[in-house]
Order: C-alpha cells, then structure tokens, then sequence
C-alpha cells in the first residue's frame, strides 16, 4: 500500500480478450485490479474467472445493459472498487499507465494532501499525433480520488466532481503518461455513437465536453441545420480560451459574414458570437 493509501484499476470491458494480460501486467502495484465484463463473447469473462481464482486483488463481474450506454457500466464499475480505497486509476482496457504512475502520485500527494485529480498527457502510439492531453483537445484525467467523482455521459463519457459544497483540485503531471494502445481492428460504431451523442445533447445541452463532439460531427458532415444550434450552445457556455472555441467561434463567424442565411438562423449565430464575447473578455 502507498504512503496516501490503498489504490485500484478499474475499468469495462467487452470482447478485449488480447488485452487483459496487459492491461492487469501495468496495474499490477495496485492493491485492487477491478474489471466490468458487459458481455464478451470471445472467451474474455471466462479467462477473468479463471484468473480471479490465484488473485485475491482481482474483483470481476459481469453485467449486461441494453440499451447500452457507456456512463451507466462506469459507475456499476467505479461502485464495484472497495470502499477502502483512497485513489482510483480509471484506463480504458486498451490502455495503461507508464510503471512509474504510483511513485509520481505519491511525490505530488506529498507535496499537496488535498488534490483531487491528476491530469496527465497520452500517448497514442499509433498516431501521427502522437501526444495529447493538456492542454490539448483530451486531457486525460483519469487518476482521481474514490469517493469524489462519478461519471457522466452517455458517449464520450468522463468524471466529473459530485460536491457542490467544496472545489476539487486538479493537477497536471508532465511525468506520469496514459499509453493507449488503439486498436485499428474494432468495428467501428458510428450510427451508435451519433445517437447517443444527440441522445447526450437533448438531456444535458449545456454539456459542452459531450457538445464539442456532436457538433464537430455535424461540422465534418456539413449539416448546417443541426450544426448551427450546438455549435451556438457551445460558445455561449464556454468559457475557456481554448482551441475549441476559437475553431467554432472563427467558423460561426464565417458562415454569418459569407453565408445567405434566413433571419432566424442570423439572429442565432448573432446572439451567440455576442454572448461569447461577452464571456471570454470576462471570463
């Protein structure tokens, strides 16, 4: 057990039997190892049985939802974690946290007791942008304390602080990196993940994180009409002076100065761009 206390990996998984040995090889240090199974079919829940057996750290379980959902498996899964546990790392099943992860959280702990969060970058080592997280478009905060964070989100899912009463406290460690090992062989589902992502937009419009990707989508496939409402959102409730806004702020922009657009659609790009301004000059 480290110094600031006892410390799980937990994550979801279906059909992901080629990493599972990877995958519990890098969490290995820590005191639990806890995986959801939500209905692999390609030996992966069996293989976890087995390996339960010799691993007293090891907690399964297996559970099946229809209609899926990603957030609701998290929080089954974050639920599954001991109560005694202090820090939670929270990989995906294809990826991992560099060896050196529990001494570099032990060392900012140390130095301050009442951090909350740790955000580190990633490493997708496959790609030609091979580094990403803060202060990029993903940061990658997913060393977080146990009883101070949830998950939200039906796509696209990410902690997020559950007290009203009191601030969380986040820091970004250069020297701790998440390695995602992608797997270009998964069917890809983006007829799914388009309906959860407007499912995302009608129950939390405000959600700018789950917003940013629904309305690059409608953005790639150029559906003005759905793209222009969440885009506006977005800016309006966005008060970071990041690449994200600027990119939708410039685009909105441009489609008001060089587009010929009906009155209710120029009065809405208008309001927006106003507003914006508004909130970054006083942000």
């Amino acid at each position: 057990m480290m110094k600031f206390g006892k410390t799980a990996a937990y994550t979801i998984l279906k059909n992901e039997r080629k990493y599972i040995d990877k995958w519990l090889y890098y969490a290995r240090e820590c005191d639990y190892r806890v995986l959801l199974d939500t209905g692999s079919n390609d030996g992966s829940w069996e293989y976890l049985q087995e390996k339960a057996k010799d691993d007293p750290g090891l907690i399964i379980d297996q559970k099946i939802w229809d209609p899926w959902r990603f957030d609701l498996p998290r929080i089954y899964n974050l639920a599954m974690v001991p109560q005694d546990v202090a820090w939670c790392l929270s990989p995906d099943l294809g990826e991992y946290y560099s060896a050196n992860t529990l001494e570099e959280m032990e060392k900012i702990i140390a130095a301050v007791p009442d951090i909350t969060c740790i955000a580190s970058d990633r490493l997708d080592i496959y790609s030609k942008v091979v580094r990403v997280g803060p202060p990029h478009l993903l940061p990658t905060n997913k060393v977080h304390r146990r009883h101070d964070y949830s998950w939200k989100a039906r796509i696209y899912e990410h902690i997020t602080w559950i007290h009203k009463d009191r601030y969380e406290k986040e820091l970004y460690s250069e020297d701790i990196f998440l390695i995602h090992d992608q797997d270009f062989m998964k069917k890809e589902r983006p007829e799914l993940y388009v309906k959860l992502m407007e499912e995302q937009w009608a129950e939390d419009p405000n959600d700018n994180w789950n917003n940013w990707f629904l309305l690059y989508h409608y953005y790639k496939s150029q559906q003005l009409d759905k793209y222009l409402p969440v885009a506006c959102n977005y800016i309006k409730n966005n008060h970071k002076r990041d690449e994200n806004f600027k990119f939708v702020y410039d685009d909105l922009y441009g489609i008001l100065q060089n587009r010929n657009l009906d009155k209710d659609k120029k009065e809405m790009i208008e309001s927006a761009l106003k507003s914006a301004s508004f909130n970054w000059a006083h942000g």
